[in-house]
C-alpha cells in the first residue's frame, strides 16, 4: 500500500514538472515577425506636373542646342510677366512682356532704346513648363526616376504623331518643371536645358525699363504712316 502512495506521488510530480515546462517557465515563445512595410505611392504625373504652377516666381539660364545654332540665355517669370535677356553677335537683348497690361519691350542694353509693342492678348510666360501646361497627359510615358545634375528627376517622353513632334524631359520632382528638354520636330532635334532655377518672389523693377531708355511706341508710328488710297 505504501509503495502504490509513493508511486503515485511520484509521478504527480512528473506531470507537475511537465505542465511547468508547457507553461513556459523559463522558455519564450518566439516573436511574430514584424508586418513589411507598405511601399511607397507612386506620384501621379499630374499632381508632378501641377507643382509649379503656382511657384510666385522664377529665375533660371538657359541654353538652347539646334542645329547649326546655340543660343544662351536668362528668364525671369512671375505671374504674366517674363523677362528674356539673351545675347547675339555680341549684342545684348532684352525682351519685356506684360501680359497684365498687354504691352512688349524689346530692349537694345547697348544703345539704350526700346521698341514698345502691343498685344492682343495677354501672353503667358513660355518658361520651362510650356512643354507640358495643358498638355494631352495620354501622350506622356513615365520611363524611370533618375538623378540629373544632382536634382531628383522623372524621365517622360511625349509623342505627337499627328504633329511629328516627339520629346524627352527629366521634370523636376521637387518643382513638376523639366530640366532637359530633348524636342524633335520634323526629324529636327533642338536640345534646351534649364540651369540654375530659383523659385520665389521677384521685385517689381525686374519688369521694367530703366529711366535713361529711349521707347519708341510701334503702334503710334504705325498710325502716323499715311495709307495707300
Amino acid at each position: 500500500m505504501r509503495n502504490k502512495v509513493v508511486q503515485c506521488l511520484a509521478l504527480s510530480l512528473i506531470a507537475f514538472g511537465v505542465l511547468l515546462g508547457g507553461c513556459g517557465g523559463d522558455k519564450k515563445e518566439a516573436a511574430s515577425p514584424a508586418p513589411a512595410a507598405a511601399p511607397a505611392k507612386e506620384e501621379s504625373l499630374a499632381n508632378l506636373l501641377d507643382k509649379g504652377k503656382n511657384a510666385p516666381g522664377m529665375t533660371y539660364d538657359y541654353v538652347m542646342t539646334g542645329k547649326d545654332m546655340q543660343m544662351n540665355g536668362k528668364m525671369w517669370i512671375a505671374g504674366k510677366k517674363i523677362r528674356n535677356e539673351v545675347t547675339v553677335q555680341n549684342m545684348k537683348m532684352v525682351s519685356i512682356i506684360d501680359g497684365e497690361a498687354k504691352v512688349a519691350y524689346n530692349y537694345n542694353a547697348d544703345q539704350k532704346m526700346a521698341m514698345k509693342v502691343s498685344l492682343d492678348k495677354a501672353k503667358v510666360a513660355d518658361g520651362p513648363d510650356h512643354f507640358t501646361r495643358d498638355a494631352d497627359l495620354t501622350r506622356f510615358k513615365v520611363l524611370e526616376s533618375t538623378v540629373y545634375e544632382g536634382v531628383k528627376c522623372k524621365v517622360v517622353t511625349r509623342d505627337d504623331p499627328e504633329n511629328k513632334i516627339k520629346a524627352k524631359m527629366w521634370i523636376r520632382e521637387d518643382y513638376g518643371l523639366p530640366m532637359r528638354v530633348e524636342n524633335e520636330v520634323n526629324d529636327e532635334k533642338m536640345v534646351i536645358e534649364y540651369k540654375n532655377l530659383q523659385v520665389g518672389p521677384l521685385p517689381p523693377e525686374t519688369f521694367t525699363l530703366p529711366a535713361d531708355v529711349k521707347v519708341t511706341d510701334l503702334g503710334q508710328m504705325m498710325q502716323q504712316i499715311p495709307k495707300q488710297p
